[in-house]
């Protein structure tokens, strides 16, 4: 009887810590993950940034402006609308050397950093335990 009580205890234990590290990843965040597997890597959070670059360097040069960047997402957003700027201002935080436009280099660095500063537990991977 205090054999099968043990092995109980452990069945739980690990059950319950299972349900704690799957916890699941924010909406906002759902589709960076690829695969489905319920949680977001490096490869993954970054996939998507040189397409999103080129499509906003419209003279391609290798470089976006403030001025590229707002004709961006202009196009898909009401006039006026106060997103555009602030779209814009993440853009432009990417250059980090100041020289007035984003290349692609700066663009995905941005990214690797963001992508480490929400891994929180620093393990390589973004799971819904780092939003918790």
């Amino acid at each position: 009887m205090h054999k099968v009580v043990n092995v109980g205890i452990v069945v739980v234990s690990l059950v319950a810590a299972s349900a704690a590290s799957a916890q699941d990843i924010p909406q906002a965040y759902t589709y960076l993950d690829r695969n489905k597997d319920g949680q977001i890597t490096q490869a993954e959070f970054t996939l998507n940034k040189p397409a999103t670059f080129k499509a906003m360097d419209a003279n391609k040069d290798g470089q976006v402006t403030r001025e590229e960047a707002t004709a961006n997402y202009s196009k898909s957003a009401a006039p006026n609308d106060p997103m555009i700027e602030k779209r814009v201002g993440w853009v432009m935080k990417c250059d980090t050397n100041g020289d007035g436009f984003v290349t692609l280099e700066e663009w995905v660095n941005d990214s690797i950093a963001d992508f480490k500063k929400k891994d929180k537990n620093a393990d390589g991977v973004i799971t819904g335990a780092d939003f918790s």
